[in-house]
């Protein structure tokens, strides 16, 4: 029986990536850390109001915190009156002007992106708990499918880390490495028995556009100067139109197509495009098993299934 795993977050925790709570804790790090530095008054104000906006309970992950300013960034004159009634009321100790909000919010973004970025790379040190905790779940999905089938909104190098730790075959979309850590975007997709397929729908932080090539690379990083390619943590809308997410969503849905089973795990339902692929699937009698500590919630709140699948 064809069996599909679907990766969130939480799936790679154990390998010491950071699930969007914890990224949120790492931002505020950032930013006390840039205020230790020497910097001039304007920025210490932006700083101290990030350091406040970072700390405010009702944005408890990156995601809120992202969403946050993408929405008073993309339309200000509609939140700029309830942005600035509420500056007095804050607790921040900062007066700023509301373009300077702005400016800050943009900054925000700006280390959001960093911190990202900079988070997702498996250290040799768990490499080895990588092939054990991924080696026994793969095993079990290879014996019904004959290889395994991911499907993953990470950033992050696990599954790559435990393909070139176990000498496994990997296809997601870039052709075989020839000239060091660098390998290129061909949208090739060839299976056999006993190879990993991987299908990043969100992107990596280890992939970069050079030019018209897009760039896959073994290490987060080993990136150079090009363009990121991933798909940004909020919770709005989301751009796929670019290549190539195109592409990927295509292999996303030939593979739920065929499949007759899914393990979704550590995976939160807030992406309302892939949600939607989850209840057609489901639709189509696929059972699925969600693994996460907030399942139940997550699938309630979040998924939204038809109450018939429930």
């Amino acid at each position: 029986m064809k069996t599909v795993l679907f990766l969130g977050a939480g799936a790679s925790d154990f390998a010491g990536c950071p699930t969007t709570k914890k990224l949120k804790e790492m931002t505020l790090d950032n930013i006390r850390n840039r205020l230790g530095g020497p910097i001039d008054g304007n920025e210490t104000n932006r700083l101290n109001f990030l350091k406040h906006v970072v700390q405010n309970p009702r944005l408890d992950d990156i995601e809120k915190m992202y969403s946050c300013a993408d929405h008073i960034l993309d339309s200000p004159d509609r939140y700029s009156d309830a942005v600035l009634s509420e500056m007095t009321h804050t607790g921040s100790g900062v007066g700023m002007l509301f373009p300077n909000v702005l400016d800050a919010l943009r900054i925000l973004k700006r280390i959001i992106d960093e911190t990202v970025l900079a988070s997702f790379t498996v250290g040799g040190g768990q490499k080895s708990d990588v092939e054990k905790m991924y080696g026994s779940l793969f095993d079990v999905v290879s014996g019904a499918s004959g290889s395994v089938d991911i499907i993953t909104t990470n950033y992050d190098n696990v599954v790559e880390t435990y393909c070139n730790h176990t000498d496994t075959r990997l296809v997601d979309g870039f052709e075989p490495s020839k000239n060091g850590d660098h390998r290129v975007w061909k949208n090739s997709w060839d299976m056999e028995d006993g190879c990993v397929r991987l299908v990043k729908l969100h992107g990596s932080a280890a992939w970069q556009r050079d030019g018209d090539s897009i760039i896959g690379m073994q290490r987060p990083g080993s990136r150079e100067d090009g363009d990121d390619i991933l798909i940004a943590p909020t919770l709005g809308a989301k751009d796929y139109r670019r290549k190539p997410f195109p592409q990927l969503f295509k292999q996303c849905d030939d593979i739920l197509s065929r499949t007759k089973a899914l393990i979704v795990i550590g995976y939160s339902f807030r992406d309302d495009g892939i949600n939607q692929r989850f209840v057609n699937a489901m639709g189509r009698g696929v059972p699925m098993l969600v693994v996460s500590p907030s399942a139940e919630e997550d699938v309630r709140l979040n998924l939204k299934p038809p109450a018939k699948f429930t």
